[in-house]
C-alpha cells in the first residue's frame, strides 16, 4: 500500500505544478488589466522605441499598454487597449517620452477635460505629440497657433486643473536676465 501512496503524491504534486504554470502564462499573456478596458488608437508620425506591450501611464501609473502598431501610408498606427476606469475623453493627449538612456520609449497619457464627451471604444486619440512635434515647434509658436485659431491657450496640471492662462506667462524677452 505504501508504494502506492508516493507515486501517488508525486504525481499530484507534478498535476499542481503543470496547473499553477498554465494559469500563470495565462495571466502572463492576458496582460495584468482586467476585462474592462476600452480600446483606442492613435496615429504618430515617428513609433520608433515604441512597440507591443509598451506602457501607457498617466501620472506615472500604468493604465495600459501598445497592443499593436501598424502602417497607415506615412504614419504608425498605435493601437491601445487602455482600462475603462480612467475616464478618457475625446480631447485627451497622447506624449512620446523617453523612458530610459537606452532609446526605449513609453506614453503618457493626458485623460482630457471633464467637460468632453467620454472616449468610445474604437475611438481616435487625436492630441499626439511625439518626438517629430516637440522639436519642430517653440512653445511660443505653439501658443501662437493655438491664438490664430481663436482659442484661449491653458497650461493645465496632469489632471486637466488649469494653472495659469498661458497670456499671463512673461514673454521670454521680459524675463531678466
Amino acid at each position: 500500500m505504501k508504494t502506492f501512496v508516493t507515486p501517488f503524491r508525486v504525481g499530484l504534486l507534478v498535476l499542481a505544478a503543470v496547473g499553477f504554470l498554465l494559469a500563470f502564462l495565462l495571466f502572463v499573456r492576458r496582460g495584468t488589466m482586467g476585462a474592462d478596458t476600452i480600446t483606442v488608437y492613435a496615429m504618430f508620425r515617428d513609433a520608433s522605441g515604441l512597440g507591443t506591450r509598451s506602457r501607457v501611464q498617466v501620472a506615472g501609473i500604468p493604465v495600459g499598454e501598445i497592443r499593436d502598431i501598424s502602417l497607415v501610408g506615412t504614419r504608425a498606427r498605435l493601437t491601445l487597449r487602455l482600462r475603462k476606469d480612467i475616464g478618457l475623453r475625446t480631447d485627451a493627449t497622447l506624449i512620446k517620452r523617453t523612458e530610459s538612456f537606452l532609446g526605449d520609449y513609453l506614453l503618457d497619457l493626458q485623460v482630457g477635460s471633464p467637460n468632453a464627451p467620454l472616449m468610445p471604444d474604437g475611438g481616435e486619440i487625436t492630441h499626439v505629440i511625439d518626438k517629430s512635434t516637440r522639436q519642430s515647434l517653440s512653445l511660443e509658436q505653439l501658443l501662437e497657433m493655438i491664438r490664430e485659431a481663436g482659442r484661449i491657450p491653458l497650461e493645465r496640471d496632469a489632471l486637466y486643473n488649469v494653472v495659469m492662462p498661458a497670456a499671463a506667462r512673461p514673454a521670454a524677452s521680459a524675463v531678466p536676465a
